[in-house]
């Protein structure tokens, strides 16, 4: 069975049956502290530094990572669409969709950098 993961330094806290002051002491601050740490975490006002520090002291990984909302590939195809009909500026509406999907996979074959 598959671990759960906890998404806020309060949510794991309480998992693992631990008081804020207990772990409060485990990092070393005062139990006021830990408490407005938990608050800021909840607001996104927090160092990746704090969250990293608690997660040690609750036994955890912290794991930060950006995760797309459509596949990357969906979103540079789209980028360069939109950077190629803007290089032919009004000029666009004379070439097809098609045209202008392949010139779009080409500019991604041959760029390092798309303009955004």
């Amino acid at each position: 069975m598959k671990e759960p993961t906890y998404s806020s330094i309060k949510e794991t806290r309480e998992a693992l049956r631990m008081s804020s002051k207990q772990l409060a002491k485990k990092v070393k601050k005062a139990p006021s502290t830990l408490c407005g740490l938990e608050s800021r975490e909840a607001t996104g006002n927090i160092t990746l530094q704090s969250l990293q520090e608690i997660a040690e002291q609750l036994g955890c990984t912290l794991k930060y990572e950006y995760i797309p909302k459509k596949p990357i590939a969906d979103i540079l195809l789209q980028q360069a669409i939109k950077q190629i009909k803007s290089e032919l500026e009004d000029d666009h509406h004379q070439f097809t969709d098609d045209d202008i999907k392949t010139d779009a996979s080409h500019l991604l074959n041959e760029s390092k950098n798309l303009d955004w």
